[in-house]
């Protein structure tokens, strides 16, 4: 019995198990039903998810356990911002439960799920209630969280929820992601790395690789992510150099708030530090009402190490030029960074800028226009951005030796582009030097930069002075200005023009009224009194009202030969646009000007039109009126060291006293080519109905070309050059008519003139005073010869002066009178020789042959002399006579003399005409026209007497 219940036992239990599990089996396979179950599963996920769950049957499977397999799943929100899809879901059932008739989800596995939310705030359930969610496993699932453009999307996600806790890993931007979180019913928390990401994935701007992680809190309502984040080898893809960057901030958002706290930024360059907000925020709404306001604070910052990291290529070309070029140097420090607006604005440069504030202390900056390198240096004060408003407050800094306090800067609808508007309020006390190095690197606008732009070679001086300035837009007006300015002793170059001594003051009480710049001081060596300039608007119309005095001579090349006495003034006045002036020039001349003769006080007077450039004045038919001169000047005044003029001089009634030769200096400073034109001029005491020639002034040098004089009878053309030390020289066509001797000889020399009488010349002359060349004949008329001539010496020393006086004295005192005094010349190298002079006078008529050396003045002739008078009177007041032709008029015929040495004292030595050589006598004797044989057949020495050859032959 015992062996039968021991083999049927085992028997029975095999038996009984058998119809249980055939009993479970027919309950399990009642209950597995894909109908039953995915209504009984939706229904459970609905529960716990509180959303709409669709399920699509796909197979049953026992292989593996009781499986079954679901395809085309779809989640979603009963507003649509939520949902989830996937390709395949199998939800592993716990056989046990199945054969006790239940269903047990034990583990469910995602294949290729996408899951789309707007944040990752937990909902709560709807009811509150089903079983815990079994062991879930994903397979290449994706998870995007937010909207676009900001939108984050996680996939690859590969991992499990087991028991309340999330493992896995996924991937951002093809960068991988470790999460190690935790969940419950309402709430996720955990950490997730970013290992190793790639920056330039992240996006083309970003080079680099960062190492982040990123603690997650999240409720029903609420989200709050920690993030730390270390870059290494990091850049932007404009910037040249890596480097390493540290941050870490919270995020909190609820159902309506984002916040922003615990800002922490590190780089090489800076430490900021902030916080943020955006409030009104909807989840699924357009959120055009939502507020974002950020508001944040940086450490010291090195200037140039910050403006490296901007990308000023994408910034206004103002702007860009502002940060990159005009500012340098030194430290900002940003006490006060804030936004406020709304998050569509971040969008717009323009409402991003109008709801930005920054406020920074700046310190040891330094600012160029960077129209020239000059720059100020040492700048500290305060900058303020507000909206669309870049300003400058207390600012200070360092030009050449000199402090620059209380500077102001506005610049006005920074958008704008050319529409930008700018101010500047500037006072000063200090060096002009420094003055001028300060404005030539404020002055942004290079209209007003251009103000001093002639202005160089600043030596001395100081100005005082509060200016404020205002430029905007083209059609407002280029630049305003108002303020007051006052210099002090300056001392500069403008253009080509030296300024000494100067002493002004400029000023403009509003924007509306003129500039107003008066000043005195020396200008070129010229003392310059009560100039006074006034430009309504100096920046657009370019018209002024100008007037000044001179008081001093004009330039020093005037004073060496002139001495003025007291009461010289140059007064000028006129109006002007652009660098034209139409004026006058009133020259008050005082009471004494001594230069080769003293004169009295008269006034000159110019009229006319001036066109000043920066290194010339030129003009056109400016008139003159000095007593009865008149005239008219056009052409060109080039400024300088050296004056040169280029134009045309027509003067009329000009009256020259002094030689010209004496007045070469006053030459030395001026050089140019006029073409000049003189009318009814009197040259010392000759005048001269026209004079034409163009003059040519180089390094102290004049030369008259194409020179031509025309007087009441006759005419002198060619050329003429002058030189300081040096006697004229000459190129001369004559043809005189009728000239006065006394005045044409004392015009060219300082002697008093030999000889009177009216003259008639023609020829020509070349060469100098001290080599002459040329060939001329010359005619006088009804002229006296004076005491200390050749020929007063002469009749001295043959004793007929006695046909004239009873003693010398008589014709010392009134001089030889002639009829007709003519020779012919011919000059080389300073000699002239002649053989044909012929002197003819009431009592006596001469011959004379020989030579004249015009430098050396010395004469070597042979001269004879027939008396006119009767024999009775001169029988005995010769001691030497050649013969006596006892004709009707019974004459004295011939009497010759040798004459050599100084022309004013020359020897001289009786010489009987037979001593003579044959062709000089008979040269001599055919100008007297008398025949040779009155020395070949001799006659006899008493009245009445024959010749003793009378009856021959001559030989």
């Amino acid at each position: 019995m015992s062996r039968f219940r021991a083999r049927i036992l085992p028997a029975a239990v095999v038996l009984a198990a058998a119809v249980i599990l055939a009993v479970l089996a027919w309950g399990a396979a009642r209950i597995m039903d894909p109908d039953r179950f995915g209504a009984i599963l939706a229904e459970r996920m609905e529960a716990r998810l509180g959303m709409e769950v669709s399920l699509e049957r796909a197979s049953v499977s026992f292989s593996r356990g009781p499986v079954i397999t679901f395809r085309n799943i779809t989640i979603g929100s009963p507003d649509g911002t939520s949902r989830f899809t996937s390709g395949v879901l199998e939800a592993r059932l716990s056989l046990f439960s199945l054969l006790l008739g239940r269903i047990t989800v034990t583990r469910v596995t995602l294949v290729g799920p996408t899951v789309v939310v707007e944040t990752l705030a937990f909902p709560p359930s709807s009811s509150g209630g089903g079983d815990d969610v079994p062991m879930l496993d994903i397979r290449g699932g994706t998870l995007i969280v937010g909207r676009d453009p900001g939108r984050i999307v996680l996939d690859g996600i590969e991992g499990s929820l087991d028991a309340g806790a999330i493992h896995g890993t996924a991937s951002f931007k093809g960068q991988k992601i470790v999460a190690d979180l935790a969940f419950s019913e309402s709430s996720l928390r955990g950490v997730v790395d970013l290992k190793d990401v790639d920056l330039k994935r992240v996006h083309p701007f970003l080079l680099g690789r960062t190492d982040a992680r990123i603690s997650v809190l999240t409720g029903p309502r609420s989200a709050r992510l920690d993030c730390t984040l270390a870059a290494r080898d990091f850049k932007l893809h404009w910037w040249t150099e890596e480097i390493a960057v540290q941050t870490s901030f919270v995020l909190q958002a609820d159902e309506d708030r984002v916040s922003l706290s615990d800002l922490d930024f590190h780089c090489p360059a800076m430490h900021l530090s902030g916080s943020g907000e955006l409030s009104g925020y909807r989840h699924g709404k357009n959120n055009e009402e939502a507020r974002l306001t950020l508001s944040a604070r940086t450490s010291e910052l090195d200037y140039e190490s910050v403006i490296a990291l901007l990308p000023l290529h994408l910034f206004p070309e103002w702007l860009d030029l502002l940060l990159a070029r005009q500012v340098r140097d030194g430290t900002v420090t940003i006490t006060e960074l804030k936004y406020e607006g709304t998050p569509a604005e971040l969008l717009s440069a323009e409402h991003f800028l109008e709801g930005l504030r920054i406020e920074a202390m700046l310190r040891d900056l330094s600012f160029g226009a960077c129209h020239d390198d000059s720059r100020v240096h040492r700048i500290s004060g305060r900058a303020a951005l507000s909206g669309a408003t870049l300003s400058f407050h207390d600012l200070s800094g360092q030009a050449g030796s000199s402090r620059v306090d209380e500077v102001e800067l506005l610049f006005d609808n920074i958008t704008r582009g050319d529409d930008l508007e700018v101010s500047v309020r500037v006072r000063a006390d200090m060096e002009l030097p420094d003055f001028v190095t300060a404005w030539r690197a404020s002055m942004t606008p290079r209209n007003v930069y251009d103000l001093l732009g002639p202005l160089s070679d600043a030596r001395g001086g100081r100005i005082q002075g509060s200016v404020y300035t205002w430029s905007g837009p083209e059609r407002s007006g280029p630049v305003r200005v108002r303020g007051d300015a006052a210099v002090e002793g300056g001392l500069f170059r403008w253009d080509n023009h030296v300024l000494e001594s100067l002493e002004g003051r400029a000023y403009k009480e509003s924007f509306e009224d003129s500039l107003v710049i008066s000043a005195e001081g020396i200008i070129d060596d010229y003392a310059v009194d009560d100039f006074r300039l006034s430009m309504p608007d100096p920046f657009r119309e370019k018209t002024y009202d100008l007037s000044f005095n001179l008081t001093r001579p004009p330039g020093p090349y005037l004073e060496e030969v002139i001495r003025f006495g007291k009461g010289l003034t140059i007064a000028a006045s006129g109006r002007g646009a652009g660098n034209r002036v139409d004026g006058t020039i009133r020259i008050a001349l005082p009471e004494t000007i001594t230069a080769a003769g003293e004169y009295g006080p008269d006034e000159v007077r110019v009229d006319g039109s001036f066109t000043i450039g920066s290194d010339c004045i030129s003009s056109e038919d400016i008139s003159i009126l000095y007593g009865d001169v008149t005239g008219l000047v056009s052409g060109c005044v080039t400024l300088g060291d050296v004056k040169r003029f280029e134009g045309s001089i027509t003067l009329d009634n000009l009256v020259i006293d002094e030689q010209v030769s004496e007045r070469m200096s006053l030459l030395g400073g001026y050089a140019g080519s006029a073409r000049v034109l003189l009318r009814n001029t009197l040259f010392r005491g000759i005048p001269i109905e026209t004079l034409e020639t163009l003059a040519d002034l180089e390094e102290g040098v004049l030369r008259l070309e194409d020179f031509e004089c025309r007087l009441s009878d006759g005419r002198v053309r060619g050329r003429l050059v002058f030189e300081p030390s040096l006697t004229p020289r000459f190129d001369l066509e004559l043809d005189v008519g009728r000239a006065d001797i006394t005045k044409l000889i004392e015009a060219f020399s300082s002697s008093q003139s030999p000889i009177e009488g009216w003259l008639a010349a023609q020829g020509t002359l070349r060469g100098s005073l001290d080599a002459l060349n040329g060939d001329m004949a010359i005619e006088a008329n009804d002229g006296r010869l004076q005491h200390f001539s050749v020929m007063s010496k002469i009749l001295t020393v043959t004793n007929l002066y006695r046909l004239f006086a009873p003693e010398p004295t008589g014709l010392f005192e009134q001089g030889l009178k002639f009829n007709r005094l003519a020779v012919s010349l011919k000059i080389r190298d300073g000699m002239a020789s002649f053989e044909d002079f012929l002197m003819e006078s009431p009592s006596i008529q001469a011959a004379a042959a020989g030579c004249f050396d015009v430098g050396e003045k010395t004469i070597d002739a042979v001269i004879v002399m027939q008396p006119l008078e009767t024999i009775d009177r001169i029988i005995g007041m010769i001691p030497l006579v050649n013969w006596i032709l006892l004709g009707n008029e019974r004459r004295l015929v011939v009497v010759s003399a040798k004459v050599r040495g100084p022309v004013e004292d020359p020897s001289i030595r009786l010489t009987p005409l037979d001593t003579l050589s044959r062709p000089v006598t008979g040269i001599l004797l055919r100008t007297l026209r008398l025949p040779l044989d009155i020395i070949l057949k001799p006659g006899v020495l008493v009245p009445g007497g024959q010749s003793r050859s009378q009856g021959t032959d001559q030989p």
